[in-house]
């Protein structure tokens, strides 16, 4: 936590964030796994560039290009959950005990500690964009066991699909639809009467009596950041909106006001 007060502690002194954006961005991180920096990204308080720009100059950390730099010995370094956990994805090896580790906030001493201690090496902290990362973990890392462990299923269909992996019956359909399924459905996570929806750039918070949108509309320039009343009002203003929202992200905010969001209040 001590890195996470530190980045708020700079954007603050660098007049791109006010104490109160930063107490309420530590307050949606509660029970979460987002980092502070991609928080407030898709709060609209700050570019992904002024991000970069602050953390390159603080902790003095090059940005790589996760796609030229990758090399095929790191794409089994980390497991997809924990990469999209840190917002990080592992690109080289440096050599036999240091991995090469691009993250989207290199001062969080935290994530790279846990990491550490997971793989058991030495991490060499890069910087990159929350953008590049997501593209990066798409490409080159590849579903396993632990991510189907990992992911946000009930434990009723958890153990069924280990049961299945063990027996070795349909395994491969499941993995394909399981998969499939963590896509569509992106990270969701709940902590007091808050939950928070996160998936293809954009983030739904809802609590007992408003529900909020924040992040980056593919078709909109800037960051939306709105709150509403009731799921009703903010399917209005997504129909309005609807031309700047991509595709899939069309889909995944219907599937979760529509089927999600009424399914956890009855």
């Amino acid at each position: 936590m001590a890195a996470t007060k530190q980045l708020g502690q700079v954007l603050i002194e660098k007049g791109l964030a006010t104490e109160e954006q930063i107490r309420e961005a530590l307050r949606i991180q509660v029970g979460g796994n987002r980092r502070l920096g991609y928080i407030l990204i898709l709060m609209g308080v700050l570019t992904s560039d002024q991000l970069q720009d602050v953390l390159s100059e603080h902790i003095n950390i090059p940005i790589v290009d996760i796609d030229k730099e990758f090399r095929n010995e790191a794409k089994s370094i980390l497991p997809r959950y924990l990469c999209s956990r840190y917002s990080v994805i592992p690109f080289a090896l440096e050599n036999s005990h240091v991995v090469k580790l691009a993250m989207l906030d290199p001062s969080d001493d935290e994530a790279i500690r846990d990491i550490e201690q997971y793989i058991g090496k030495a991490v060499k902290p890069f910087l990159a964009h929350q953008e590049k990362i997501n593209i990066g973990i798409m490409k080159h890392i590849p579903y396993g066991v632990k991510d189907l462990i990992n992911s946000p299923l009930s434990p009723t269909l958890i153990r069924i699909v280990g049961f299945a992996l063990i027996i070795g019956i349909c395994a491969t359909g499941y993995i394909s639809y399981t998969a499939y399924k963590i896509e569509k459905q992106g990270t969701i996570t709940t902590s007091a009467n808050v939950t928070t929806y996160k998936n293809h750039d954009l983030m739904l918070g809802v609590e007992d009596k408003s529900i909020s949108l924040m992040g980056h509309a593919a078709y909109a320039e800037g960051f939306y950041k709105v709150a509403f009343s009731n799921t009703q009002d903010l399917k209005s203003f997504i129909e309005r909106k609807r031309s700047s929202f991509s595709e899939k992200q069309y889909e995944w905010l219907t599937w979760a006001i529509d089927t999600d969001i009424p399914s956890r209040k009855r």
